[in-house]
Formats: C-alpha cells, sequence, structure tokens
C-alpha cells in the first residue's frame, strides 16, 4: 500500500515539477532513468541466462578454478 501510495504522490507531483525545470534538464534526467532501465534490463536478463545455465556464472568458483581446488603442497620431511 505504502509503495502505491509514493508511487502515485510522485507521479501527481511530476506535471507541477515540469513547469519549474527547463527543457534541458528534462532531457537530462530522461536520458540518466534510460540508462538505468537498460542496466536493470541487462542484469535481469543476465541473471536469467546464468540461472539457465546459458552462460556462466562468473560470481561463483569453477571446477577448473584455482580458488576452488587450493593449490597443493609436496609433503615436508616432518609430515612423513
Amino acid at each position: 500500500f505504502l509503495t502505491g501510495l509514493v508511487s502515485w504522490l510522485l507521479l501527481r507531483s511530476a506535471a507541477r515539477a515540469e513547469h519549474f525545470l527547463s527543457q534541458g534538464v528534462i532531457r537530462v534526467f530522461e536520458r540518466i532513468m534510460g540508462l538505468f532501465l537498460a542496466a536493470v534490463a541487462a542484469s535481469f536478463i543476465l541473471g536469467g541466462l546464468r540461472d539457465e545455465k546459458i552462460i556462466p556464472d562468473r560470481s561463483a568458483p569453477s571446477e577448473n578454478s584455482a580458488i576452488a581446488k587450493p593449490a597443493t603442497t609436496p609433503p615436508t620431511a616432518n609430515q612423513k
């Protein structure tokens, strides 16, 4: 409920704010919001492709990764 109310208030006041802002400021804001929307969309798409194992998940170590398998050292004389 709260999210809907806040959204409604912001959208309602946007028409009034348009009178105070110049066209240049509005265009810059539109560009920034468009870039933000594209970044969120790309993140969702990549997340879905990773979930479906279409592309590898680079955040988790792979089987061939040095992080997944620590390097082994030969035993020393004390360990034998």
